[in-house]
């Protein structure tokens, strides 16, 4: 899932998202998919993760403080 998000393979992450593949950060660098696409500007990648997100009974899991803020300066009217 990590690899969809930062290359912006959106078909390929929307098969992961919703057949299960459990959301998680990365060993090596410690991120999460969306963190990957935000990194990459994905957008479309980022909105579908963020989707996924949204309909979790805890929209933001496992999120801290600095990564929501993050994902808010992330926000498409945000973006150069």
């Amino acid at each position: 899932m990590h690899y969809f998000a930062y290359e912006n393979n959106a078909d390929s992450l929307s098969k992961a998202l919703t057949s299960g593949t459990k959301y998680l950060r990365d060993k090596f660098r410690k991120l999460t998919p969306l963190e990957y696409a935000m990194e990459r500007r994905s957008y479309e990648s980022a909105q579908l993760i963020l989707e996924y997100m949204m309909k979790l009974d805890n929209i933001y899991p496992g999120m801290t403080e600095k990564e929501i803020t993050e994902l808010i300066k992330f926000s498409p009217t945000n973006l150069p």
